[in-house]
């Protein structure tokens, strides 16, 4: 029986959400007072709203919700809620050393109160540890949106990037698997974390599919731009090409044309352009034209789950192997574990072997359980579909947390990249942007309809 402290909160889910401060402060650390503070794209807020949002976020639940005492700095309740300050005012900062402050006492009472106990006004709140659960994976979101707004600060800079003489293109499209599909449990896995638009688990159908087995790289999208993928109106959607024309897309975001060869802007470990590397920095709109080009289309997040989820303990071997319906394709390798979880083993490991978190060659980290490569923890992947809710759906904690994007204009990526926390790389986990958006750490990979 593991060991627990107030309310019956087991220790190794606060050990974790510790862990997770850890890497908040050590990323801050690295940050200057300049870039803390600045805006670098109207989307995205300073560095320093997010240290002082996730403060806040965790004393409106921990010390408010659940204890029902006055948070401290009660004065930084406007400034850091996102419901009543806009974007375009969160650069009206206090001094660093007070938001890093108000991280640290906030921390100070949360530690105190699960620890020592109290009083509990939300006993719900604490089953299975939920509140801390979700406290975690939302510091986890805010850690990895600050690497995407120092990586967007750094595309502002002077520099134009080193050329990288290697990319070349290659118009060879992704070798594909074949799925025969069948029924599977979609949606949060027995035990472990979920967030509200996971739930509740649904039985879902599958018809036959192929998908690639790797995420397409930066070689073969160069491929695409060079064969005039950017002017060919045929491949995008009516709102993509608009879009397109508009803000004068010409290629992936952080790509500068050179005279020695095309150079990366981007800063993150792993940004250079590597041949076999994923191309990241490109929108939905880009992904789902490329997907064209090549004959192809983006995969559904049903399809993209029941990939990552294949042979998973607990739920089947979620598939329809008869070989009527297999049509002479040999099947993926079963997986009794799961091909999610072993293809992010063998990522994290990797992961430690270079050093730190990094951006890798698509195929460094080995396959998966389902012979798939990158499947966790290297770029968001864009699936086809709306982000919408399940079933049953039930917002949780609070009404805003899904429920707003329920709007049919945001898509749903999947997968965690190289800068998400260990949480959000899980196969139920969604992520969700406008098919505008090619700021995050978002790549992709073309799936097929197969009969």
């Amino acid at each position: 029986m593991s060991a627990t402290l107030a309310f019956g909160l087991p220790v190794e889910l606060w050990e974790r959400h510790e862990r997770t401060r850890d890497e908040t402060l050590a990323l801050l650390d690295e940050v200057s007072d300049e870039a803390f503070s600045a805006q670098y794209h109207p989307e995205f807020s300073p560095v320093g709203w997010h240290a002082g949002h996730v403060a806040y976020t965790e004393a409106l639940w921990l010390v408010r919700a659940c204890r029902g005492d006055t948070p401290p700095f009660p004065e930084f309740d406007r400034l850091f809620d996102p419901r009543v300050n806009p974007k375009r005012e969160r650069t009206r900062l206090p001094p660093r050393k007070e938001i890093l402050g108000y991280l640290d006492e906030v921390r100070k009472r949360a530690r105190e109160y699960v620890c020592e106990g109290g009083r509990l006004l939300r006993p719900d709140l604490f089953e299975d540890g939920l509140v801390v659960r979700f406290l975690t994976q939302h510091e986890q979101m805010h850690v990895e949106t600050i690497r995407v707004v120092l990586n967007l600060a750094r595309q502002e800079g002077p520099e134009t990037g080193r050329a990288t003489a290697a990319l070349r293109p290659d118009p060879r499209p992704t070798p594909a698997a074949f799925f025969p599909g069948g029924r599977f449990v979609m949606g949060k896995a027995p035990g472990g974390d979920w967030l509200d638009n996971e739930v509740p688990p649904m039985r879902v159908a599958v018809a036959p599919f192929e998908i690639d087995t790797h995420p397409v790289t930066n070689a073969q999208f160069l491929a695409f731009v060079e064969d005039g993928g950017y002017e060919r109106p045929d491949l995008w959607t009516p709102e993509g090409w608009r879009w397109k024309t508009q803000n004068r897309i010409e290629h992936p975001r952080g790509w500068v044309r050179t005279p020695e060869g095309w150079a990366s802007l981007d800063s993150f470990p792993g940004s250079g352009l590597e041949p076999r590397s994923p191309v990241v920095g490109v929108s939905w709109f880009e992904a789902s034209a490329y997907a064209r080009w090549v004959g192809r289309r983006l995969p559904t997040e049903v399809e993209w789950e029941f990939a990552a989820r294949w042979g998973e303990r607990g739920n089947g071997r979620a598939a329809d192997e008869s070989p009527r319906r297999a049509a002479g394709r040999r099947l993926p390798p079963a997986s009794p574990d799961g091909a999610f979880a072993r293809g992010s083993e063998s990522s994290a490991g990797l992961r430690t072997a270079v050093g730190g978190r990094a951006l890798l060659p698509v195929d460094a980290s080995g396959p998966d359980g389902a012979g798939l490569y990158g499947m966790s923890g290297q770029v968001w992947q864009w699936t086809s579909s709306l982000f919408g809710p399940y079933p049953g759906f039930r917002p949780y904690p609070y009404e805003d947390y899904s429920k707003p994007y329920f709007d049919g204009r945001h898509y749903v990526l999947r997968g965690g990249s190289w800068a998400s926390g260990e949480l959000l790389c899980r196969p139920t986990f969604r992520n969700w942007y406008a098919p505008s958006c090619r700021e995050i750490f978002a790549g992709f990979r073309c799936a097929r309809d197969a009969g």
